[in-house]
């Protein structure tokens, strides 16, 4: 009876390391994981605070909003990063 008891004993230890082990591993994942997602949620902040600031700096340098037209003879630009071309002639 003695032998059944300290087998009873040695299976239930061998589980609970197990048991244990695989916890440890999952916790690790996990805070990879949630690492991973911090770090891609700070950099698309980061991301969107820059983008908003060049936008308002375009804005305010060319004087018009988004889509906004202007028959000012003081053009200071397109919007879309296009100008109209110099075609130079060739002699």
């Amino acid at each position: 009876m003695k032998d059944y008891i300290k087998n009873q004993r040695k299976s239930r230890s061998n589980a609970t390391r197990q048991t244990n082990r695989w916890i440890r591993k999952l916790k690790r994942e996990n805070k990879r994981q949630m690492n991973y997602l911090l770090d891609k949620t700070a950099l698309k902040g980061a991301q969107d605070a820059i983008n908003n600031t060049l936008e308002l700096e375009r804005d305010d340098f060319l004087g018009r909003a988004n889509y906004q037209r202007v028959d000012d003879p003081a053009f200071r630009g397109y919007r879309n990063g296009h100008s109209q071309r110099i075609r130079l002639r060739r002699i």
